[in-house]
């Protein structure tokens, strides 16, 4: 498209020129284009809402181990990863959905586990449609986890750091940022349609442009007949009396 509008001779300022003059099919394919995105982001899209809690997996030890806690603490941030695929795998998640099946659509919940680098401590977020149905969703998944994870692997102390609350704010979707990037998108659509538009104009609007582009000659201008006058005056001339029906009436 960019060769095309080189071999014509479009620069960016006959690019605005032209966009500035079908502005008003710009404006009617942005608002088009926004309204779709408002209808989807506020009609379609449902609120999700998303609650954290934290948790602390460590060992303790005797006071003949503590000469080994700075080994096993490293130890235990590399296992954090072990931690995460027991957290989302069906061993606890199967549990948690049990556990509150008579709370809400506990079937389309999204887990996610996140920890910081060299840290014991990790999170566990729950995303659903409800935020209460998400804080208890994590609360209980924090709760499962420390009763599976004793008899899954050698570890004695699992802590709670911070339970799970209900955030009544959705996380998503974001509502201003889809609207903006509806207008946005919509104003990029509209330009590239009046910009193709005009490629495909095959009229010749300027006299100029033939004997700058095309090297003809300009031997006259000839003014198009609108149809219907063209029309109206031939049956106008069909409609005048002959010399006949004159004399008759003299």
């Amino acid at each position: 498209m960019n060769k095309e509008l080189s071999n014509k001779g479009y620069s960016l300022k006959k690019i605005l020129e032209i966009i500035l003059k079908d502005r008003r099919l710009v404006v009617f394919i942005s608002l088009i284009v926004f309204l779709i995105s408002a209808f989807v982001t506020f009609g379609v899209m449902k609120p999700k809402y998303t609650s954290t809690t934290q948790l602390l997996v460590n060992q303790k030890f005797s006071k003949n181990q503590l000469a080994f806690q700075a080994q096993q603490v490293q130890s235990d941030v590399q296992r954090v990863y072990t931690y995460k695929d027991i957290i989302t795998s069906p061993v606890v998640q199967r549990t948690v959905k049990k556990d509150l099946k008579n709370q809400g659509n506990v079937k389309d919940t999204k887990i996610d586990v996140t920890s910081k680098q060299n840290s014991q401590v990790f999170s566990v977020s729950a995303t659903t449609d409800n935020p209460y149905l998400s804080a208890n969703i994590a609360n209980d998944t924090a709760d499962v986890f420390q009763n599976r994870i004793k008899k899954i692997m050698d570890v004695n102390s699992v802590t709670v750091v911070s339970k799970a609350y209900p955030k009544l704010k959705p996380n998503s979707p974001h509502y201003v940022l889809n609207l903006v990037a509806g207008l946005i998108l919509g104003i990029v659509i509209g330009s590239m349609v009046a910009v193709i538009k005009e490629l495909n104009d095959k009229k010749i609007y300027d006299i100029d442009y033939l004997e700058d582009n095309l090297g003809l000659n300009n031997l006259g201008i000839i003014f198009e007949i609108d149809k219907n006058k063209m029309q109206n005056n031939i049956l106008k001339g069909n409609h005048r009396p002959n010399d006949n029906r004159r004399r008759r009436r003299v």
